[in-house]
């Protein structure tokens, strides 16, 4: 018995979730905590939770409220500040608390790659190599960096259509929604004479084929390398995950 607060937003959550709800039993309540930044997220298994919580306290708050048994942080790499919150709350409550932590893509050996710590190292590498044509796959969050590069055309990959609104002046965005297969990404590259992918070091399989892509096509590539995890236990998968959840919970 127990109540599981999952964080997501990604793959990883929706089948760890799926996996609890068929695996526990009854006994056990899944809820999974959406940030509410996709207007029509895609089905989860058991309870559904939209909205932030209020920085630490108020996921502290929520925790104690609702007598959560469990924490598993399955979101994004780069979501920092809500993992960096979760382990606070762990902390302040005394649950246990567990991370996903998606493996990292393993590069294809003929790729050129530019690793750098932000994406504003991301639009000063692009100035610094006079790229003309990028294509910005790191979602829409801090694009604002890239508006003073007049002289290069951005395309951005969106995963909804906001009100059809290019994130900054001179970019253009397309609505393609994952997973991709080598063939989808060489065909959108190619369509666009894309010279510079950019894109964040997610790990995971549903966006890696652009890694190859690239280097099919000899673009070079930016990666902004992930931010450091919050100390803690982590796992590599939702099958891990659960077998973690299993230990905690006594199943």
């Amino acid at each position: 018995m127990g109540r599981i607060l999952i964080l997501g937003g990604t793959k990883d959550a929706r089948l760890l979730a799926q996996l609890c709800v068929d695996r526990l039993g009854p006994d056990t309540e899944v809820i999974t905590s959406l940030a509410g930044r996709t207007r029509k997220p895609q089905a989860v298994a058991g309870t559904i939770r939209i909205g932030g919580f209020g920085g630490t306290a108020g996921l502290t708050d929520y925790i104690k409220n609702e007598e959560i048994s469990v924490l598993v942080d399955a979101t994004h790499p780069f979501a920092s500040t809500i993992s960096n919150n979760a382990a606070q709350a762990a902390s302040k409550t005394g649950i246990p608390r567990v991370m996903i932590d998606r493996p990292i893509w393993g590069l294809p050996t003929e790729l050129n790659v530019t690793r750098v710590p932000s994406l504003e190292s991301a639009a000063a590498t692009v100035k610094k190599r006079g790229s003309k044509n990028v294509f910005l796959t790191t979602g829409i969050n801090g694009l604002d960096v890239f508006g003073a590069l007049t002289s290069t055309r951005f395309v951005v990959r969106q995963i909804e259509d906001h009100e059809g609104s290019p994130p900054f002046d001179g970019a253009r965005g397309i609505v393609q929604k994952p997973p991709f297969d080598v063939t989808d990404e060489r065909n959108t590259m190619s369509a666009h004479g894309v010279d510079t992918l950019i894109t964040k070091e997610s790990g995971g399989s549903a966006t890696e084929a652009k890694l190859q892509a690239a280097a099919d096509l000899g673009i070079h590539v930016i990666m902004v390398e992930r931010p450091a995890l919050p100390a803690g236990e982590t796992v590599s998968s939702p099958e891990e995950a659960l077998g973690w959840i299993s230990g905690a919970l006594g199943s």
